[in-house]
């Protein structure tokens, strides 16, 4: 197993239901490494992300790499800028996340789509946005039929203890403190979003969920009032909204954005 890494197991297959129409599968489901950990340390040394996006074709080495090259996170990373009398949340592309080796989840979605949407056909990003104005971002890639769901975040080393190892046995997965700790299998995106909202219920906000199915995440203008958050998206970013119809505490509304910065 030197292929494996701190959670990921190289030679195992399962699929084991733990919501319905949502199976927990391993990284591997998506394609097998070609890498041991020895490989990554040597072959991946002091090299340019532009060159590490032609070394890796799949999640399972992705991961590996950002497990073994220590990348760490960073929730500072994004900037803002006032365009139009709004404060915009921009955050840095895949590859200066790859140099930097830091991130949010947002530039490590940038990473998983910069790096794999050379090898996947359909691959995008589930963007979570709670009323109190935090919000996360996970890819997913649609192959043969269903949808994947990762979440590059999850899988940095500093959460190993709070993810599942992939055994396929259902009690090591509940026992975790991430529900989005495994690659999760289903046959639609709204499948995803029955079961995100169900173990989320607990925290009594409201979520947004979008996609969008661009390498970098989309610009966002935020504002927070007494529970109650508006959302400025820029309409020409390919953004699709999955739940609007269910939104009491969230508005979103769709403007022009141009960074005369760029």
């Amino acid at each position: 197993m030197v292929s494996s890494t701190l959670n990921l197991r190289d030679d195992v297959f399962f699929e084991t239901l733990i919501f319905p129409a949502i199976y927990w599968v391993p990284i591997s489901a998506l394609g097998k490494t070609r890498y041991t950990k020895q490989d990554i340390k040597i072959k991946f040394s002091n090299i340019d992300p532009e060159e590490i996006s032609n070394m890796i074709c799949n999640p399972y080495e992705l991961i590996q790499y950002i497990q073994i090259n220590c990348f760490t996170e960073n929730l500072q990373e994004h900037e803002y800028k006032i365009v139009d009398n709004n404060e915009w949340e921009i955050h840095k592309n895949g590859y200066k996340a790859l140099k930097d080796n830091n991130g949010s989840c947002a530039s490590l979605a940038s990473i998983f789509y910069n790096i794999l949407s050379k090898y996947y056909s359909n691959i995008g990003n589930l963007c979570v946005m709670s009323n109190s104005g935090g919000g996360h971002v996970i890819n997913y890639i649609y192959t043969n039929g269903y949808y994947y769901f990762i979440d590059l975040y999850a899988q940095l080393g500093c959460y190993a203890p709070f993810i599942p190892v992939e055994t396929g046995e259902k009690r090591d997965f509940v026992k975790t403190s991430y529900i989005t700790g495994g690659c999760l299998k289903t046959s639609s995106i709204d499948s995803f979003i029955k079961y995100f909202d169900k173990y989320t219920k607990l925290k009594k906000k409201e979520f947004l969920y979008y996609t969008y199915n661009m390498p970098v995440c989309p610009p966002a203008s935020i504002t927070v009032e007494n529970d109650y958050l508006s959302l400025l998206l820029p309409y020409n970013h390919n953004i699709k909204i999955m739940n609007k119809n269910t939104l009491s505490k969230i508005k979103v509304r769709f403007v022009e954005f141009k960074d005369e910065s760029d």
